[in-house]
């Protein structure tokens, strides 16, 4: 009997895991779905369009649906998973297309959901000049108001933002990285090692405020916005929200084992406290 499997995700995980099935398990019935129209986007797609190492987002896709199409994969994109039913072995799904809803079953189930932006609680954070990074038409965005902006505030000094703020200086934006810790990449390397990453980024124009949070942002004369800290004010045109991310595993929550931030517990064999259920990627981020 054709094992029947679902991937639900297709960016970096759920391509990985379809490569592994087609490697190994090529007889099975593999269904993907996928809430966004494209697959494969590389996160790092904006820094390198900004800079001019690519000319455009789309260069930064290194898997086509079509591929897998063509080796017998069932490829669901714009299809948004709303339930899982691990009982019934079932997935409740919506085609955001035509909205119609269907029911598919499965032996086993892979989770590669990824993750979400973390929002930070900051009043007027719903502003529309203050832009998320994260998937391929949050990048879009930022490409395309990049054209016409010329002062970003870059809000997180993680790996994102200062990729972004770099990214931006090499497109000759006049740029503010704000970040609540003392040092830059402080969950990653040692504040020495950050230390010359600031005055790298200071040497080349780049305002970094360390110790810094931002507690609101308005709407200033001309079109601009105001990022405002507890004891100054910065007149910019757009805020990009770097601020890290959190697992997207609401799906299975309650039915396999979590840790508290919702991230999926795996063994090294990326199996769940489910035998029929897999996860990888940032769905399993802690």
């Amino acid at each position: 009997m054709t094992e029947k499997i679902i991937v639900v995700g297709c960016t970096h995980a759920g391509i990985a895991a379809v490569n592994e099935i087609l490697k190994y398990h090529p007889q099975a019935d593999v269904t993907v779905f996928e809430r966004h129209d494209t697959i494969s986007y590389l996160s790092c797609a904006t820094y390198l369009t900004l800079g001019k190492t690519i000319s455009n987002l789309d260069e930064a896709m290194y898997a086509d649906p079509d591929y897998y199409r063509a080796q017998g994969i069932d490829m669901r994109l714009r299809h948004d998973v709303i339930d899982i039913n691990v009982e019934e072995h079932t997935v409740f799904a919506q085609d955001l297309e035509t909205k119609e809803f269907t029911t598919e079953s499965f032996d086993k189930l892979i989770m590669a959901t990824g993750s979400l932006t973390s929002i930070p609680t900051i009043q007027g954070v719903e502003n529309p000049k203050v832009k998320l990074c994260k998937t391929y038409e949050e990048a879009r965005d930022l490409c395309d108001e990049a054209q016409n902006d010329e002062r970003i505030a870059i809000i997180g000094g993680g790996y994102i933002g200062v990729e972004l703020a770099e990214g931006y200086n090499k497109s000759n934006h006049e740029v503010i990285l704000f970040h609540k810790k003392e040092t830059l990449l402080d969950r990653h390397i040692e504040p020495e090692i950050a230390d010359k990453i600031t005055n790298l980024l200071e040497d080349k124009g780049i305002q970094i405020k360390t110790g810094t949070i931002v507690k609101s942002f308005e709407d200033g004369v001309n079109d601009t916005l105001i990022v405002k800290t507890a004891d100054e004010a910065f007149e910019v045109d757009m805020a990009v929200i770097c601020t890290g991310l959190l697992p997207q595993a609401d799906l299975l929550q309650g039915k396999v084992d979590q840790l508290t931030n919702g991230a999926i517990v795996v063994n090294d064999y990326m199996e769940t406290s489910n035998p029929d259920i897999f996860a990888a990627g940032d769905a399993c981020f802690s």
